[in-house]
């Protein structure tokens, strides 16, 4: 009897990625469901992604419809996009990180600072990204209960062990639409240890009212692991392009931009970026006819 030829081998993905789900988004179809002829009130709108009904600004498509040369690379460091966002928020342009959506960037938080035998939280009906970065680690996923469908933190923190290593948040919520205050969101950070981040996922805050801000950059300063992360896919219209950004301490930022690609962020992504940022008056219309 011949022997079995030997096995040859073969490349190995590191540990966690095949456990890793693939990210499914929401359905942008009905089966057997056509518009009829003229009839575009009979349309249906797909809902669950949250774009822009009033779509881009104004200003954003005038800047994407400018001739730009495409054989020239864009600006690695995002200078003009951060030092505008900088302005806008009155906040310090070296803190921030821009990446391709927040999702780009919740991804590098992931890689920068969990790995197998560490483990993450997040709430139940937290963004699905949360899971699936993690566990791309090979970190192993803590889901926690909310209480009424909002994040609880007594929960969260009973949840905290050695092996802790991130805990995130939308804040907003989607699709619960329930948020934590401002002290809620400190009551958690407390309780954490200095070597746990905390990821707060803003991608809804242009359309919270004023009176429930609970945001405060300052955390990022003040504190050594909190991160904040925006996008551009929601208020600002400009799904299409994946745009996001965080602001973070320095030595997170420092992490981030050696992880990301040396020019992660498209010439037209930026400046459509900068001229939404700039378009204030959009912004308005955009939180209003939310």
């Amino acid at each position: 009897m011949s022997a079995s030829p030997p096995q040859k081998p073969s490349p190995k993905p590191i540990v966690g990625i095949l456990d890793t789900p693939l990210y499914v988004g929401g359905r942008s179809s009905i089966a057997g469901h056509s518009i009829p002829a003229g009839q575009a009130e009979k349309a249906v709108y797909k809902l669950s992604a949250n774009e822009n009904a009033l779509g881009a600004s104004a200003e954003a498509l005038a800047v994407l419809a400018q001739n730009q040369n495409p054989a020239i690379y864009p600006d690695g460091h995002s200078t003009a996009l951060r030092d505008g966002l900088a302005d806008a928020h009155n906040i310090e342009a070296a803190r921030i990180v821009c990446g391709t959506g927040s999702g780009d960037l919740l991804q590098l938080l992931a890689h920068g600072f969990l790995q197998t035998g560490d483990e993450f939280i997040f709430s139940e009906y937290g963004f699905l990204l949360y899971e699936l970065a993690g566990r791309s680690t090979g970190a192993t996923p803590i889901k926690v209960a909310e209480n009424d469908l909002t994040i609880d933190v007594d929960a969260m923190l009973a949840a905290v062990s050695d092996k802790t290593k991130m805990v995130f948040i939308a804040n907003p919520n989607n699709p619960t639409g329930t948020m934590l205050g401002g002290d809620e969101i400190m009551r958690l950070h407390a309780g954490l240890r200095g070597d746990i981040v905390l990821v707060i996922d803003e991608a809804y805050w242009e359309y919270v009212e004023d009176e429930f801000h609970a945001c405060d950059f300052a955390w990022a300063g003040q504190y050594e692991n909190i991160v904040i992360t925006r996008t551009f896919s929601k208020a600002y219209g400009l799904a299409a392009l994946r745009l996001g950004w965080c602001y973070c301490p320095l030595d997170i930022a420092a992490v981030l931009n050696r992880l990301r690609g040396p020019f992660n962020v498209s010439a037209l992504a930026q400046n459509a970026g900068l001229a939404a940022v700039r378009d204030t008056e959009h912004l308005g219309a955009s939180r209003a006819h939310n």
